[in-house]
């Protein structure tokens, strides 16, 4: 069996079930919790109805848990201001877990633990996490204690927040997260020319992000074009007049203000970003390694993302040991594992070069990290055949 037996679907698995753009680079506001009302009560504080009798102050051993609602916010060491949002993780007894997202003013509010299943005092686990006994507001506790939180953003490192240090109540105020910019890239999510931009630009900015949080897509673009048109410098403003034209379906006019932020600051990394999006799209595979070349050329070290789009425009332009390299190289730098798609890759071009028991180990790796992708049927199917492949090739070589 030939590999481009089972290759002939790589395309439509690489490009149509994968949404880098949401995992790596959110272009939405707030936070994922609900960050505010219709919270749910914990109890009556008060007297019983009707009656003088205080409430019985139940046991904390035999309580429930509480929904956790935590608000904080980012900022940078220097007072730049975020141009992306902030992934907000928690570091629980050594487990990094998603939580939520900043919005553009570093401003966070998530309920603790929604997004694995531990915010709902009525899901029933064990101290650990594991199904079993339902767990006590006793064990809330303990766990919080357990638990830091940190801000990624590309380009940055984080001050970690021990929740340890922090009141436990319904609605807790965390504090501030410091972000701190790497010494050893050039390029960042955040652009030098924001804070040159005149007060009547930067008022104008921050009208249309307003505007593009509530979703009213004419009236920010119709902002941003003016704080273009006010300091044409504007690196970030270009960038948010080039997402709300992706909004409303103008990709040639996305592009255009996708080049006006590249030539007003170079160092900027997100346009380069969104460029490769859009082309990795379209299938322009030589444009895809253009702008992922400018990106981790700038900073090689925060962008599994484009390590991947990199590996696969390789790939399909037929350079097998650059798609091996660049995707070995965004594994290495996916710690967390954001991007599973990597391993696919790094399997199918091991395949292509017929290391099938590389191969197959990669596309394992990808199945354990993405169990519930809609994909894995079809690559378990692949990995059976490269298995076959392997197992005639060790016969063949004794």
């Amino acid at each position: 069996m030939r590999p481009e037996h089972f290759l002939g679907s790589f395309l439509a698995i690489l490009v149509l079930s994968v949404s880098l753009a949401a995992q790596g680079r959110p272009t939405g506001g707030g936070g994922t919790g609900n960050g505010g009302g219709g919270r749910p009560s914990v109890g009556n504080t008060g007297s019983l109805p009707g009656t003088n009798i205080p409430p019985t102050i139940s046991n904390p051993d035999t309580l429930p848990p509480m929904p956790l609602f935590l608000s904080g916010k980012v900022r940078v060491d220097d007072g730049s201001e975020l141009t992306d949002p902030a992934t907000i993780e928690s570091v629980c007894s050594g487990d990094r877990h998603f939580e939520g997202y900043t919005d553009r003013k570093g401003n966070f509010s998530f309920e603790f633990g929604k997004q694995r299943g531990m915010g709902n005092g009525d899901v029933t686990t064990t101290s650990s996490g594991m199904p079993g006994q339902p767990r006590t507001a006793l064990q809330q506790r303990r766990e919080l204690q357990q638990c830091e939180l940190i801000a990624v953003l590309p380009g940055f490192t984080s001050q970690t927040l021990e929740l340890a240090a922090v009141d436990m109540t319904e609605s807790m105020n965390v504090g501030t997260i410091v972000l701190h910019r790497l010494a050893k890239v050039q390029g960042f999510t955040i652009s030098a020319t924001t804070a040159m931009a005149p007060n009547k630009a930067r008022k104008a900015f921050e009208k249309g992000r307003d505007e593009a949080q509530k979703k009213k897509w004419p009236a920010a673009e119709k902002k941003f074009e003016q704080a273009v048109q006010i300091y044409p410098k504007f690196a970030a403003a270009w960038l948010e007049l080039a997402r709300v034209q992706l909004e409303q379906h103008d990709t040639a006019a996305a592009r255009q203000s996708l080049q006006q932020s590249v030539a007003a600051d170079p160092q900027f990394v997100s346009p380069h970003g969104l460029l490769a999006i859009m082309d990795f799209q379209e299938q322009h595979w030589q444009d895809v390694l253009n702008d992922t070349g400018a990106v981790l050329r700038l900073n090689p070290l925060s962008f599994a993302e484009d390590w991947y789009y990199n590996s696969a425009a390789n790939y399909y332009l037929g350079h097998y040991d650059d798609a091996e390299k660049a995707a070995r190289q965004g594994i290495q730098t996916d710690v967390v594992h954001r991007i599973p798609k990597l391993e696919y890759l790094l399997g199918v071009i091991l395949a292509r070069k017929h290391d099938y028991q590389g191969a197959a180990e990669h596309m394992r790796n990808y199945v354990r990290l993405a169990p519930q992708s809609a994909d894995v049927a079809r690559v378990n199917a692949q990995i059976a055949n490269i298995e076959k492949l392997s197992s005639a090739q060790a016969a063949t070589q004794k």
